[in-house]
């Protein structure tokens, strides 16, 4: 990810909102960060989500599902969820500023 300001992040070529960098990076700097699997939220429209991608594998895990999303960059992200999805839908992936997490 790249720093845009102090609540920014640029991830996957879109601007995602973070919680308060400090003074810990600058505009410009890359970072490394993560997110929880369960803490991706996807939404039934693709506008509704900061990304957007396809569902290219579902594998159920006894009390939720574990789906792989291409998204229109090519990267595979992961998410855990409740809900039902296919293979071949299309998804909005929203992923909420306190879920960031940003490596030191």
């Amino acid at each position: 990810a790249e720093v845009i300001d102090d609540t920014h992040l640029r991830i996957l070529g879109e601007e995602f909102e973070c919680l308060p960098l400090g003074d810990k990076h600058e505009a410009g700097a890359a970072v490394k960060v993560s997110v929880e699997f369960s803490a991706i939220d996807l939404m039934d429209h693709q506008e509704e989500g900061n990304l957007d991608g396809e569902v290219h594998g579902i594998l159920y895990k006894g009390d939720h599902y574990h789906l792989r999303i291409k998204t229109d960059q090519g990267v595979d992200i992961y998410a855990d969820t409740q809900d039902t999805w296919d293979k071949g839908d299309l998804v909005g992936i929203k992923i909420n500023p306190e879920d960031i997490k940003i490596a030191d």
